[in-house]
């Protein structure tokens, strides 16, 4: 929808560059870019951000093209000027133990791609790719009910199980959450899910937008190869690890390695109430209004303005949305949309609804 440019002309001419024209490729940058702006707040993409989202892409460091030479030259430079000291200190006659000249060269770090990196190769499959915790890492939840002692490394297990994160491996896990059916190659899922009064939400956002709604979601992961994998995101434990599910079975990773191959997409399930299925805002009457209203109420315990209609939606109950939503980290406009009323649900803690975490 946007009406200008969103890409400078030296961001284009770097994704050319770095991508060297494979579609693919172009794609998974841009992407990245546009998710790096979005979280800086920036309303172009720029050609730094361009380079920065190839890195991270890419797994490796990526200097600008004019950059290049500036490496040699330095280490020419520092040559020369020990060169010329040492001349000096020498035609001074300066004793040898007192011409001593420290030099401390400290080389520019490159930047890496944040990743959880194993002290030995996970074997072949998911369910022998354990790695051995760290000493100081201790984890005290549990899933499924058994301790967890281990975390997986999240590049190896998508190496190994490829064929288990497709689409309809991914929506099965899902709908299993939620215990319903999910049959591939018949209907479209979101049209299954539909007709088992359940309704997907596709989110394009950041990882606070998971926690905001604290349902179990479908994340589209691109591996450090380009290679496209659909997981379910299960739980999160904590600040640092969350549970994926893959194949029917939960592997604890590092929240900081999904981070590295997720670039915002997200589909979550969500069980509307009868009428509260769609945008709800002022003007709008019916028992999904009534049912918003009488929600909002329990939550806060605010007692609403008596009203000659309840099912409609007016201006107090607008007011009382946009506190919600305030509250909530949502955006504040007074109209119930999905996201509204995904959270109010989650808060009212409906039952049959799986949760991320049971503390939000």
């Amino acid at each position: 929808g946007a009406s200008r440019d969103i890409f400078t002309p030296g961001a284009v001419r770097e994704v050319h560059r770095l991508s060297e024209g494979v579609p693919r490729l172009i794609n998974v940058i841009c992407d990245r870019a546009l998710l790096g702006a979005y979280g800086q707040e920036k309303a172009m993409v720029d050609t730094r951000l361009a380079r920065q989202a190839a890195s991270e892409v890419q797994g490796k460091a990526i200097s600008a093209p004019g950059m290049r030479w500036v490496r040699p030259a330095a280490a020419v430079l520092v040559m020369a000027v020990l060169g010329s000291a040492a001349y000096y200190y020498w035609m001074q006659g300066m004793p040898g133990d007192k011409a001593r000249v420290e030099i401390d060269a400290a080389s520019e770090a490159e930047p890496a791609r944040q990743a959880h990196i194993p002290e030995q190769r996970a074997p072949a499959t998911p369910e022998s790719a354990a790695l051995a915790v760290q000493p100081d890492l201790t984890i005290a939840d549990t899933v499924a009910g058994s301790e967890i002692s281990q975390i997986y490394d999240l590049g190896d297990l998508l190496g190994t199980s490829k064929e288990l994160t497709d689409n309809n491996t991914a929506f099965a896990e899902l709908f299993r959450l939620w215990d319903k059916a999910f049959v591939p190659g018949s209907t479209r899922a979101c049209t299954q899910a539909a007709a088992q009064r359940l309704k997907c939400l596709f989110q394009r956002g950041s990882w606070n937008h998971l926690i905001t709604l604290n349902l179990p979601a479908i994340l589209s992961l691109t591996d450090v190869n380009g290679d496209d994998h659909q997981v379910v995101l299960t739980q999160i434990l904590d600040e640092q690890h969350v549970v994926l599910q893959i194949g029917g079975s939960s592997y604890p990773v590092l929240a900081s390695d999904l981070n590295a191959l997720w670039f915002g997409d997200s589909l979550l399930l969500w069980r509307p109430h009868e009428g509260a299925d769609r945008l709800l805002g002022p003007g709008a009457r019916g028992e999904g209004v009534r049912w918003l209203r009488e929600g909002l109420g329990k939550l806060t315990g605010i007692s609403f303005p008596s009203s000659p209609d309840p099912a409609l939606y007016d201006e107090s109950l607008s007011e009382q949305v946009r506190k919600f939503q305030r509250d909530y980290g949502l955006r504040v406009d007074g109209i119930a949309g999905e996201r509204t009323l995904v959270k109010l649900q989650v808060l009212l803690r409906e039952t049959g609804m799986p949760l991320l975490s049971q503390d939000s």
